[in-house]
């Protein structure tokens, strides 16, 4: 697993204070049963999950992982109250609205749908969101570094100077890089920005290639393709729809095809390097408990980004582009 360069982690002498205050009124100093002892608060947890998958599973267990790491037992310290919406944004509405109205100490939103329901739901309680790509274009936030209303959270912005850092790691040989992805996608947009200042520092020549419409697909593979040693694609609704074409004509003229995304790595792309969910829950369940012990406020809580990536390499791939799995390490080997 690898690194990403710009996270901030939770410093971990504040998340002792969080563990010291907490336990020290169940434990006497000298570990006798006479000493009178306080019962810590109780608190109330909604969570929403805009749908109900893997990633969100993983999510929610690391979120858990951190109360429990921390010495704070589910039913003991805190009850949770779990809504899976299955993508509906009406039930994200009604779950965020209902929890509001049981005035829950904390929200805690997986997914856009759930966190934007929330956001819009309340402006008191502390809400705490995770697999949101962009919190500004949501909606959620004018700023990231300080947020301005009752939300914080991790995003799962793309970690793209690690994609194309592992690309140099695959490919040492490959120097032009070109992308695809759709014109009007505004995460797209973002995402080929961050590429092209990224492969800057990286000492590669990056050109990026986008389409508005499907019969602009194969005048835009052919641009890509034209002059290039690596694809990087960037996942939107235009290239999910068209990856086995896109990566199929790339395998065509011999050229090896980085993905954004898990769901364009399984179209049979070489590799890929995506947010570890798990990790991502567990950041997010770190900035739960500081809110919840009142250590700091939202607004002093910038927002996080994935602190753990999983780097995954496609065997049949690897193999047709002359690249030995067996020598990589903190590589998942695929297929």
């Amino acid at each position: 697993m690898s690194r990403i360069f710009n996270h901030k982690r939770i410093p971990a002498l504040l998340m002792a204070v969080i563990l010291t205050a907490s336990l020290c009124a169940c434990t006497s100093s000298d570990n006798t049963e006479t000493t009178a002892t306080t019962a810590p608060a109780k608190y109330s947890i909604g969570v929403i999950r805009s749908y109900n998958d893997t990633d969100s599973e993983h999510i929610y267990q690391g979120f858990s992982s951190a109360f429990t790491d921390k010495g704070y037992y589910q039913s003991e310290f805190h009850s949770v109250s779990i809504v899976n919406c299955d993508g509906d944004k009406d039930k994200c509405k009604e779950a965020a609205e209902q929890f509001v109205s049981d005035g829950v100490s904390l929200i805690f939103a997986i997914g856009e749908p759930a966190a934007v329901a929330v956001a819009k739901a309340t402006d008191t309680i502390p809400v705490i969101f995770a697999d949101v790509t962009d919190p500004i274009e949501a909606g959620l936030l004018k700023s990231c570094e300080k947020p301005d209303k009752n939300v914080t959270g991790v995003s799962n912005l793309t970690p793209v100077f690690m994609q194309l850092q592992m690309l140099t790691q695959l490919l040492p040989e490959a120097k032009k890089i070109s992308s695809i992805y759709m014109t009007t996608d505004e995460n797209s947009i973002l995402i080929s920005t961050l590429a092209e200042s990224d492969a800057e520092t990286l000492g590669l020549d990056y050109t990026p290639c986008s389409a508005a419409s499907e019969e602009q697909l194969d005048t835009c593979i052919k641009n890509a393709l034209e002059d290039c040693d690596a694809l990087y694609l960037i996942e939107d609704k235009f290239t999910t729809d068209n990856a086995d074409k896109i990566i199929k004509a790339a395998t065509k003229k011999k050229i090896p095809v980085i993905t954004t995304s898990e769901v364009l790595f399984s179209s049979g792309a070489l590799a890929t390097s995506v947010p570890d969910c798990t990790d991502m829950g567990y950041n997010a369940g770190e900035l739960a408990l500081i809110l919840l012990k009142n250590l700091r406020q939202v607004g002093d809580l910038s927002v996080e980004y994935p602190d753990v990536c999983i780097n995954k390499i496609n065997s049949q791939a690897a193999e047709t582009f002359g690249i030995d799995t067996a020598t990589l390490e903190n590589f998942k080997v695929v297929g």
